[in-house]
């Protein structure tokens, strides 16, 4: 039970206020590295149970380490040594973070995704209708509802809400597919995705919507991969309820918003929005360009980008992230440094795919790491303890699956 309680607490820290903090990410790092410290105090001193992982082993781990390393060899030739120690600090605190979780999971034993798919939907749905909530308030049928920033929800801005949104759908819609023969509670269910999708639709992300689309793609493809054995099971506990969850939800929109409605938001996906990323884009591989090895130094790109986008900077808007997760890293720590964190996205895709034909639970994984990989390539979710507390439960569950002290789970 103890167990069950750090995974709550740990997945919550999206819902933790910035406590007087400018931005609210510093307090919630802090509230991760506190956390860190009880669970291992209780993991390791209180009740000493062993460590039946090895670490060393993980190829996601070794590759996140090696990460780490480079970032520390940056201290050398970084531009600001302090920026490059506060954003190094937190990158290990995302490995301590997936270590305890690591620990956690492991501990919850055979239902374990199950677990923490419940805990996330839970959490999906006090996001979700917080922002629908602030819209039945503000909403006026004669006047346009617009883009706000009153549609955070629990989140810094609307972009970040609208893809802890979208990440979280495909654990609502494992949580759907263990619902056997009731009828009642899927269309529970159906009505509660509805209403997260409307929320996330509410954001005017065009990113998260382009999510929303690549999830429905993949289920489908699935689909058709799966036809022969288990298509018509995947179609009416997975495909289905997605599909018609999205429905309503685009319904809904095509009737109360305008500017906000799928159809306008979809047309924009490519009009709007990619002129000042491909800006950023450019500044920050002409940095890689110019220090292919060692790059700025980690987190020294918000220095070096006010001279790259000196040119185009309106007022005092200044390109504090190169809205690009790996273009930033490849910019601030050099090639080597780059596919130390690369390799950890593509190692977790090795072990999705080679599980995924005998285990349905890697589908909902895929799932997510598609979501992740379109906000890191149009945002930046490495700085956001929201997302990558999503991001460092994945990776922990794929860490401990299959181990070779056995398995923690049961396979479908």
């Amino acid at each position: 039970m103890a167990y069950l309680v750090f995974l709550i607490l740990f997945l919550a820290v999206g819902f933790l206020d910035n406590i007087n903090a400018v931005d609210k990410i510093s307090t919630q790092w802090v509230y991760i590295t506190i956390l860190n410290f009880f669970f291992l105090f209780y993991h390791h001193i209180v009740i000493k149970k062993p460590i039946r992982i090895n670490f060393l082993k993980e190829r996601i781990l070794i590759s996140y380490i090696l990460f780490l390393i480079f970032c520390l060899i940056s201290f050398f030739y970084t531009f600001n040594l302090v920026e490059s120690i506060v954003v190094f600090q937190r990158f290990l605190i995302g490995l301590i973070t997936i270590f305890s979780l690591c620990l956690i999971i492991d501990n919850l034993k055979s239902n374990a995704f199950l677990k923490i798919s419940i805990v996330f939907s839970i959490y999906l749905f006090f996001e979700g209708f917080y922002i629908l909530w602030i819209f039945v308030e503000n909403y006026d049928f004669s006047n346009e509802f617009g883009r706000s920033q009153l549609q955070k929800g629990f989140a810094a801005n609307i972009n970040i809400a609208a893809f802890s949104i979208s990440m979280k759908l495909p654990f609502i819609i494992y949580v759907f597919s263990e619902i056997k023969r009731k009828i009642i509670l899927k269309i529970c269910l159906i009505i509660i995705v509805s209403g997260c999708i409307f929320s996330m639709i509410l954001t005017g992300s065009r990113g998260a919507l382009l999510s929303l689309y690549s999830q429905i793609f993949l289920l489908f493809i699935y689909l058709l991969f799966t036809f022969k054995s288990k298509g018509f099971i995947v179609f009416k506990n997975i495909f289905l309820p997605l599909l018609a969850s999205f429905m309503v939800a685009y319904f809904a929109s095509e009737i109360l918003l305008q500017t906000l409605s799928v159809s306008h938001r979809t047309e924009q996906i490519i009009e709007k929005g990619s002129k000042s990323r491909m800006r950023y884009y450019k500044g920050a591989f002409n940095s890689f360009l110019d220090k292919p090895l060692n790059g700025v130094g980690v987190g020294n790109w918000k220095i070096f980008s006010i001279e790259a986008d000196k040119n185009d900077i309106e007022g005092y808007i200044v390109p504090y992230h190169a809205h690009n997760d790996f273009l930033q890293i490849l910019a601030e720590i050099g090639i080597l440094g780059f596919l130390s964190y690369f390799f950890i996205f593509i190692f977790s895709l090795l072990k999705i795919l080679k599980n995924i034909s005998a285990d349905k639970r890697m589908i909902f994984v895929l799932m997510f790491f598609l979501v992740y990989a379109i906000d890191s390539n149009l945002n930046f979710p490495i700085s956001r303890p929201m997302i990558q507390i999503i991001l460092f439960s994945i990776l922990a569950y794929l860490v401990i699956y299959k181990n070779n002290y056995g398995t923690t789970t049961t396979h479908k």
